[in-house]
């Protein structure tokens, strides 16, 4: 039997792209999924359109929190009422591809592994200026300490071997924090050398600032990975060396979108 897939989307003032991304899973060719969309009390229509998504579809779940308190929340929120033994990550303004799914746990089975990612594209709001982001088809501890080479869009997680793996508390790069602390465990991260996952660079994003991207990596590596002074420098060096060399190996591609194609 196929096991069940659960797909935990954070909802904040996504109107524009909630539908598509919602309807990237819906598209699935495999079937076992769940979809858990958890608003974090957005201020715009996103609420009450993942409620409308829930009433249509059985498979689609709508939590919120509490209060206003960012992604990690939001995603642990859903992790905990997760039935599926996979757990996938999609963000509200991101877009799978429609066998994305299918590949994925076809891979995770046949490596027998607990921690996968995908490459993946990212386009501007006007879905242009794409250009592929890729990752290793290995990754241990000590090379992700470099640089993030993982989008959270393309994630899926064994929790029978792994447990439930909950996101640090922080406002940003918890994403990274949580894979650190997967492969320091002595995981070992399998990446999927195709683009499965699209990424909307959104204007504002949390994602967006370079400098408070920086910030948090440090905090990472001196308060989460205890590292000291001169080693958590290093990394950070790393990091934004990196970042710019990806920029330069990035390829362009035209729009995966027709002209004029509307939002769901």
């Amino acid at each position: 039997m196929a096991p069940l897939v659960s797909v935990v989307m954070p909802v904040f003032n996504s109107e524009d792209f909630l539908g598509k991304s919602v309807m990237s899973v819906k598209k699935q060719s495999y079937p076992e999924w769940e979809l858990l969309l958890v608003d974090d009390h957005s201020q715009d229509s996103s609420a009450k359109m993942a409620q409308g998504f829930s009433k249509e579809d059985s498979r689609i779940r709508f939590l919120q929190t509490e209060r206003n308190s960012g992604p990690a929340v939001a995603r642990n929120l859903g992790i905990k009422h997760a039935k599926g033994s996979l757990i996938a990550f999609l963000d509200s303004d991101d877009m799978w591809e429609p066998n994305k799914l299918e590949i994925q746990t076809k891979f995770m089975k046949d490596k027998e592994i607990a921690f996968s990612f995908t490459w993946y594209r990212i386009w501007n709001e006007e879905f242009t200026e794409l250009r592929e982001v890729r990752s290793p088809e290995f990754l241990p501890y000590r090379k992700e300490l470099l640089f993030n080479h993982v989008g959270t869009s393309t994630v899926m997680l064994d929790q029978r071997k792994l447990g439930k793996c909950l996101f640090p508390l922080f406002p940003k790069c918890e994403d990274y924090a949580l894979w650190l602390e997967i492969l320091r465990k002595g995981e070992m991260g399998r990446g999927i050398q195709q683009s499965l996952t699209n990424y909307v660079s959104r204007k504002g994003s949390l994602s967006s600032g370079k400098l408070e991207l920086a910030k948090n990596n440090w905090r990472i590596y001196r308060n989460v990975e205890s590292f000291g002074f001169f080693p958590s420098l290093f990394f950070l060096y790393t990091n934004f060396l990196a970042h710019l060399l990806k920029r330069r190996k990035s390829k362009t591609h035209p729009s995966v979108f027709s002209k004029g194609e509307k939002m769901e």
